[in-house]
């Protein structure tokens, strides 16, 4: 199951031929045996998330979301209440989110099962994934290589099977840069387009990093070697779950802290 598409992973759901917990304990087992060498997740709430799937698998099929029972992970640096929002920082090492952003919030309001969060570069400024709290992310496809950042250890979990997909964050290349060195679509999409609020450091605007297209190019020394898999109905979605929730306001509490660190 890990390598479905979420529309092929929801046809499964509805004709019962798997179930949210199914899912669930299928890539909890996957990260149970990879990601010692990946440290591509760096928090997990595994109870908690087997709980969700549960939840999920008792709702009727009429009050399904677009992402029903779609493990998916998200970037250390979306705040997630009760879950660590450090940026791979010393100084932020104890901070634990007080809220959860809009995007995550409105992910799980999708029916989404948030599988835990992913390795980052310290406070996000790397092209590789690296800091003093989570120490290195490495590519699934040669572990002497780096999956990029700062969306890195999300790129590394999508191509290792452990996510369907990532919500990430991007600027300068932070979803672009570590797609192309896993073999993944990265979409950066239009600024402004979503919530920005909820991310830190604060930026203009949320990405949405995915496995919904992936490609090679032999040219590229880094380049993985991946088949491709079109999606584009999966891509839609996503891009309409996201782009109907509201643009106002930022969230205090992140942004609060994060001053303070400075």
């Amino acid at each position: 199951m890990h390598d479905l598409t979420i529309v092929r992973i929801q046809r499964a759901l509805r004709d019962g031929d798997t179930s949210c917990r199914e899912l669930v304990d299928t890539l909890q087992a996957r990260i149970d045996a990879l990601n010692p060498r990946l440290n591509a997740y760096i928090y997990q709430d595994i109870e908690a998330n087997r709980r969700l799937a549960d939840r999920r698998d008792q709702m009727s099929p009429d009050t399904w979301g677009p992402l029903h029972g779609i493990p998916i992970s998200i970037k250390e640096c979306f705040l997630w209440e009760q879950t660590p929002t450090t940026l791979n920082f010393p100084l932020f090492k104890n901070y634990t989110a007080k809220e959860t952003s809009r995007l995550v919030k409105g992910l799980l309001d999708a029916g989404a099962i948030p599988l835990g969060k992913t390795n980052v570069p310290i406070l996000l400024a790397d092209s590789q994934t690296f800091g003093p709290l989570y120490l290195t992310a490495n590519n699934p496809y040669d572990l002497d290589r780096t999956p990029g950042g700062s969306t890195g250890g999300g790129a590394a979990a999508v191509a290792a099977g452990l996510s369907i997909f990532e919500l990430g964050s991007d600027i300068g290349g932070s979803i672009r840069n570590p797609a192309h060195y896993c073999g993944l679509f990265g979409l950066k999409p239009t600024e402004n387009g979503y919530a920005s609020d909820g991310h830190v450091p604060p930026i203009i605007t949320n990405r949405l990093c995915s496995d919904s297209v992936s490609y090679s190019n032999k040219r590229a020394f880094n380049s993985a070697l991946r088949p491709y898999r079109s999606s584009s109905a999966v891509l839609l979605m996503r891009l309409n779950l996201l782009a109907n929730m509201s643009l106002e306001g930022r969230q205090a509490v992140g942004l609060a802290e994060f001053d303070r660190g400075l």
